[in-house]
């Protein structure tokens, strides 16, 4: 009788993990700077509270991994609070005095800040709802 065969570990399954991970890497990253970016126009819009509200969520996003309830936590209500009555894309931003952004300005990013984290929290949550 002959001894069975090991198998031996693929390295392609070893490079699509690697994959993974690097691609989960980037995402977090952008995600984590596209909120950085929403922090610095709400502040720059006198919108203190709201900004330490995205704060707070930045925190767990930076320190817990993608597939964590935590951060799918996170990543959720951040995705509630994008559009609809009430929601970040629905403030009326008016930039501060000394600011060198003007209303169409701050409107403008606030669209494209809406847009940006809607499609990275798409593409990284886990579940659907």
């Amino acid at each position: 009788m002959t001894a069975p065969i090991k198998q031996q570990p693929s390295r392609r399954n070893g490079r699509r993990t690697q994959f993974c991970q690097e691609y989960c890497a980037k995402m977090t990253d952008d995600l984590i700077s596209t909120i950085d970016n929403v922090i610095q126009l709400l502040k720059e819009c006198g919108e203190t509270d709201r900004a330490k509200w995205f704060v707070e969520r930045q925190a767990v996003v930076t320190a817990m991994p993608t597939a964590s309830a935590e951060f799918q936590a996170a990543i959720h209500q951040v995705q509630d609070i994008l559009v609809g009555m009430g929601s970040f894309s629905d403030l009326a931003l008016t930039p501060r005095k000394h600011s060198t952004l003007t209303r169409e300005m701050a409107r403008e990013q606030q669209w494209d800040l809406t847009e940006r984290l809607g499609t990275l929290i798409r593409s990284m949550r886990t579940t659907q709802s």
